[in-house]
């Protein structure tokens, strides 16, 4: 069993954590987890509004299966270019944001604290993004 130390409102609480671990906590807690790389809204718009077109090609590459599971359920497609990016929804930013600051964690051997990942998605969307995350973790091809 692998524990881990949790901040919830400045108190130390020990949980055992799995690849993939849900944590579901009243609004107004404020959960910080030290050492880990965390990604959450606010992060993820700024990243995608600061991703080169190098960049975009990476996440488009490696996460274009990934960011189908989460639209699915509707008509959006991967957008490839900057300009697709930048006129994209919010949810579109948000996952592509996502993806890029997982991979980066990833390839920098840094573990993530992926804070309210649902954020700016439709609840069909919602499924779609738990979908991902645990293919991500082996949990589900």
């Amino acid at each position: 069993m692998t524990t881990e130390t949790l901040l919830v409102n400045d108190e130390e609480i020990e949980v055992e954590v799995k690849p993939l671990t849900i944590i579901c906590h009243q609004g107004d807690m404020d959960v910080k987890i030290p050492n880990r790389v965390e990604i959450g809204s606010p992060a993820t718009l700024m990243k995608a509004e600061m991703l080169t077109q190098e960049e975009l090609d990476v996440v488009t590459r490696v996460g274009e299966k990934f960011f189908d599971m989460v639209f699915s359920s509707v008509k959006v497609s991967m957008p490839y270019t900057i300009d697709e990016l930048r006129n994209s929804m919010t949810g579109v930013k948000h996952v592509v944001g996502m993806l890029a600051m997982i991979f980066n964690a990833l390839l920098t051997g840094k573990q993530m604290f992926i804070k309210e990942p649902e954020t700016h998605l439709h609840p069909k969307q919602q499924i779609g993004i738990a979908q991902m995350l645990m293919a991500m973790t082996g949990g589900q091809k």
